[in-house]
């Protein structure tokens, strides 16, 4: 017979080495998620530089200026991280997401969500669903409430559909 002992000391082992591996596969994910945002910066601040460069080179001609437009809101208060670096930062989050949300459903193929998970998955799938809850708050945040996404008339739609108009 194994002594109760050592067998706890395997438990506590195990649990260690379980808690380990969490904590170096968050560690990873926070790593990749900076990289991401820091890229998506990186990218931005190039993309600026080179329109600097560009009105540097060749001003533009203030007669072919458009008047200013006035009725433009006053810029929101910011973290001073470009809006497009922070929707592509959103993106490649969303992307990671979208495969470790892939990569949980291969894992458990074929069982009942949650029923027939255990303790340490169900955990996992709340997380999952918990990251996509704060990417859309952050994505609703992003979005400039200023400007809604223009819709398509139905009606003209439909006659472009059809062909040519009656």
């Amino acid at each position: 017979e194994e002594d109760p002992d050592k067998r706890m000391d395997k438990e506590e082992l195990k649990m260690e080495v379980d808690w380990h591996d969490d904590t170096l596969r968050y560690q990873k994910h926070a790593l990749k998620r900076l990289d991401n945002l820091l890229d998506s910066i990186k990218e931005e601040i190039a993309k600026m530089d080179e329109k600097k460069e560009r009105e540097r080179n060749n001003p533009p001609d203030p007669d072919k200026m458009p008047p200013e437009d006035n009725n433009n809101p006053p810029p929101r208060p910011g973290d001073g991280i470009p809006p497009m670096a922070q929707l592509k930062a959103l993106r490649a989050e969303q992307a990671d997401l979208l495969e470790r949300t892939e990569k949980f459903a291969k894992d458990h193929k074929g069982k009942k969500i949650p029923d027939e998970l255990n303790d340490p998955a169900k955990e996992e799938l709340q997380r999952l669903s918990d990251e996509q809850t704060e990417l859309h708050r952050l994505f609703q945040e992003i979005l400039p409430a200023q400007q809604p996404m223009p819709q398509p008339e139905q009606k003209e739609q439909k006659e472009e559909k059809k062909g040519a108009p009656k």
